[in-house]
């Protein structure tokens, strides 16, 4: 379900980069997660904010979104349109240039033309894979990172990961497709249904039964896609009972109605 990312980069590029498009009418948010890696946002369109461990934080054009290790995070859309380039950096690789992310806190909003530009290069090398590019997107990695940890570093960090929301994530990854109730949850992490619900959407950025609807809908959209399975075959195995009802939901989520994808 990639509530917790497992990256695998112990070879070849030490990055992960890819262009994300939230739409507030529809792909509003991004899954909640959390990985061991820093994670960078570089916005290219709209605006939108970063929910991490409970802090709002601005995501939007001309500045930097910085995700610390370990902590949960989730991207929600402001403008009708939000596009941004996530770039994920193995914690081993900073290592072995003597940059430790996951003992130090950086600052989760920069504004910093340098950065902008070490950016940029990194995805102009990494499309166009010109000759050596393997090494050039090493080299402009280390100086972004170097950058930021000589200039935004806000010491040693503090732990601040909510072990409980990470507790809940995991049991609804492992359950969405049974008929699970906000009060299951609650008693799994060990806290009453009201506080487990307030720190929930503090932490997520909605409600856990939108997030439970989101979450189905979206492994039900990765099920049509494979052509193999009927709409109300995918609603039985994605946890609804009523086939109308996750058309009605389907649509609500994702924005459109999943006989687009048939």
């Amino acid at each position: 379900m990639g509530l917790y990312e497992y990256h695998g980069l112990g070879s070849g590029l030490p990055i992960i980069l890819h262009l994300d498009t939230l739409k507030k009418d529809g792909y509003g948010k991004s899954v909640a997660n959390w990985h061991e890696n820093i994670e960078l946002l570089f916005c290219t369109k709209g605006n939108g904010h970063t929910i991490i461990n409970s802090n709002l934080v601005e995501t939007k054009v001309g500045a930097i979104t910085v995700i610390n290790s370990g902590l949960m995070h989730s991207t929600i859309a402001d403008s009708d349109i939000l596009q941004y380039y996530c770039l994920i950096i193995d914690t081993a690789f900073l290592k072995t240039l003597g940059l430790d992310v996951e003992s130090t806190s950086l600052a989760e909003f920069v504004k910093d033309d340098t950065l902008n530009e070490y950016f940029m290069k990194i995805i102009s090398e990494y499309h166009e894979k010109n000759d050596f590019f393997e090494a050039a997107i090493k080299g402009h990695v280390a100086s972004l990172v170097s950058h930021l940890f000589r200039y935004y570093s806000l010491g040693k960090k503090q732990k601040i990961a909510d072990d409980v929301i990470k507790q809940s994530i995991k049991y609804i990854g492992k359950h969405f497709k049974e008929d699970i109730l906000v009060s299951d949850i609650a008693e799994h992490v060990g806290f009453s249904r009201f506080y487990f619900s307030r720190k929930f959407t503090e932490s997520v950025g909605c409600s856990v039964k939108e997030y439970i609807q989101m979450i189905r809908c979206r492994e039900a959209e990765k099920l049509l896609r494979t052509k193999k399975f009927t709409v109300s075959e995918v609603s039985a195995e994605c946890g609804f009972s009523d086939v109308s009802y996750f058309t009605k939901t389907f649509k609500k989520v994702l924005g459109y109605l999943p006989s687009k994808i048939k």
